[in-house]
């Protein structure tokens, strides 16, 4: 195989950005390796200090919806002329605002339906309303800590961040549980002021629409929708006019977004530019690495070093681009690894801003320090005693190998877990005339990896290790299959779970014809009151204090691609909309392993 030669230019690292190679075999929710984390959480704590939440498509993409690219692309499906739908498709000579304009016309064109209509039908083609993931769910809980700080922007057309909010927004302090959220847009202004109202009163949560909003129902629509060139240039001046108030009153975070667009980058370039020395807010952009893989020259995937190296190289050119950002809009760049790290970090904001005193380097005398590392730390170890582990065990071994499979075959068909809820959605697809197959002919196991810890007081780092399943108890340690790196380029279904924080089906890769499982569902392990279990409302379900330390994986003899036979019952509560209950019940069960003592044989 030819070698390429490698000439790695110096760095010159930006003051305040995290450098690449803590970035890329660092720990990137550290304070210490990335100062602008430590300013942004400083900020956070700081209760006098307004704070603007920017939302993008990144918010609402692990509730199953298309970002603007995708909404794109099912409009250019809509094309009645093939010729045209053709063209189209192949043109990637035009500005993508340019191109949206003549699909819009190209759609609506011998169509009896609109570009609204269009644009639902591309947002929302399940019957069922999208509920908010993982990242809208832990912003609202930021939100919810104190309401009355906070000033809510997206540019999403959905209304999956206010659903967050009802869901889960609440008032640690005085009784505005029952502050009502709305939905407004341009469009849609205060009738005294004759502006848009923005933020919290009273009575009222707004969250503003700065594109407009189309909701599965016709009559929920809030305009001006802007989709295309000339709808971003008309309503252009009134959405830079928002974002330019806000930079001014309040610190700005965006998240889910990659700002490519002028109305949101122009305030930022005017603002970092006037000259005034009065301004010394800082602004932030939370950003994931992306998952970029590049094959050897010789088109063959590469090994586990050519892997690290190239993700290495991925780091130094993220926080090349970064840099532009940093040093020409003074927008501080924070970076994840993963999306599970974003959601975790939105997390822990709202833990810093509910306890500030707490959260911090040096907490109060006689008070627990509940910082992210310490409560990680303090999970890990909590997770690896409840099953079998001794203080330096890397997996459990012997009797507790044989007690960690026993309570998960037990947890397998326990009342609350995955084998009732699948042989209860059989039986009704059943009596919808579906002819679906039995479980005796699908065989399942249910898996736990768990992050592994750190050695001798150092941070853990960012991979996983599978300590056990329902099939099969390993003795020996050399038995268990090595560390596996969290990223969304792994063969392992478990490892891209995690990097992307969300529940994840995938076909197994097969090893050899003996293999025995043919698909994985996989979803996060997230325990509760590591720390000091701050909670905003009382129940588990809200708290703040949350620490993801693994995976759950229910795998399966059968295939999780609808089109190959024998077809997974996985598969099919994925088809009906029931996939997100299976996984609840799938990470329920092993949830309450890790977090129950662990008793061995006889005990």
């Amino acid at each position: 195989m030819r070698r390429r030669t490698r000439t790695t230019a110096p760095e010159a690292p930006v003051p305040g950005l995290v450098s690449a190679d803590e970035l890329a075999s660092g720990h990137a929710l550290s304070t210490e390796n990335q100062p602008y984390l430590k300013r942004l959480l400083r900020i956070v704590r700081d209760e006098t200090k307004q704070i603007t939440l920017v939302l993008g498509a990144g918010v609402s993409i692990d509730s199953g919806l298309p970002n603007w690219t995708g909404l794109l692309k099912f409009m250019l499906e809509q094309i009645r002329d093939d010729e045209m739908r053709r063209l189209a498709t192949a043109d990637t000579s035009t500005d993508p605002a340019r191109k949206a304009e003549y699909i819009q016309r190209l759609a609506t064109w011998k169509s009896n339906r609109s570009t609204l209509e269009i644009v639902r039908d591309g947002l929302y083609p399940d019957a069922v309303d999208p509920q908010p993931g993982a990242l809208a769910n832990a912003l609202a809980r930021f939100v919810g800590t104190k309401p009355e700080r906070f000033t809510v922007l997206t540019t999403n057309f959905d209304r999956i961040f206010e659903a967050a909010l009802e869901a889960n927004a609440r008032v640690r302090h005085g009784d505005q549980s029952k502050t009502a959220v709305r939905a407004v847009s341009l469009g849609l202004n205060d009738a005294t002021s004759g502006e848009v109202s923005l933020g919290c009163d009273e009575l009222t949560f707004r969250v503003t629409h700065l594109h407009g909003m189309v909701q599965r129902n016709n009559d929920r629509h809030l305009e001006p929708v802007i989709l295309t060139e000339s709808e971003f240039l008309r309503e252009g001046p009134r959405v830079r006019s928002i974002i330019s108030e806000r930079l001014r009153v309040s610190t700005v975070i965006f998240v889910g977004l990659s700002l490519t667009d002028p109305n949101l980058v122009g305030p930022l370039w005017d603002l970092a530019h006037e000259g005034s020395s009065s301004v010394a807010r800082e602004h932030f952009v939370l950003t994931v690495v992306p998952d970029i893989h590049l094959d050897d020259e010789d088109g063959q995937s590469q090994d586990a070093t050519a892997v690290a190296r190239q993700f290495h190289d991925v780091c130094r050119y993220e926080l090349e681009k970064a840099s532009y950002l940093d040093t020409n809009l003074r927008l501080r760049p924070v970076f994840l690894k993963s999306f599970s790290q974003l959601i975790q970090l939105a997390n822990d904001m709202g833990l810093a801003s509910a306890e500030p005193s707490l959260y911090s380097r040096r907490p109060p005398k006689g008070t627990k320090p509940i910082r992210y590392g310490t409560r990680l730390h303090k999970a890990l170890a909590d997770v690896y005693k409840q099953v079998g582990c001794g203080p330096r065990d890397e997996v459990p071994l012997g009797e507790a190998a044989d007690v960690l499979s026993r309570r998960l075959r037990d947890a397998l068909s326990a009342p609350d877990g995955p084998m009732p809820a699948l042989k209860e959605l059989r039986a009704r697809l059943a009596r919808q005339g579906k002819a679906i197959p039995g479980l005796d002919e699908e065989h399942l196991g249910l898996g736990l990896w768990l992050r592994v810890r750190g050695k001798q007081g150092q941070p853990a780092p960012y991979t996983i290790r599978l300590m056990g399943t329902s099939v099969g108890t390993p003795h020996d340690a050399w038995s268990f299959d090595h560390q596996v790196e969290v990223n969304g380029r792994s063969d392992l279904i478990a490892a891209k779970c995690l990097y992307r924080g969300r529940t994840e089906v995938g076909g197994v890769k097969p090893t050899d014809k003996s293999s025995l499982w043919k698909g994985i569902l996989a979803t996060p392990l997230t325990i509760y009151g590591a720390g000091v279990g701050v909670s905003v409302s009382g129940s588990v379900s809200d708290m703040l204090d949350r620490v993801t330390v693994g995976v759950a994986t229910l795998n399966t003899t059968a295939n999780v691609d609808e089109h190959k036979l024998p077809r997974s019952l996985i598969s099919w509560a994925d088809e009906v909309g029931e996939l997100a209950a299976i996984a609840e019940a799938v990470s329920d069960v092993v949830t309450a392993i890790i977090t129950s003592p662990f008793k061995p044989s006889g005990a």
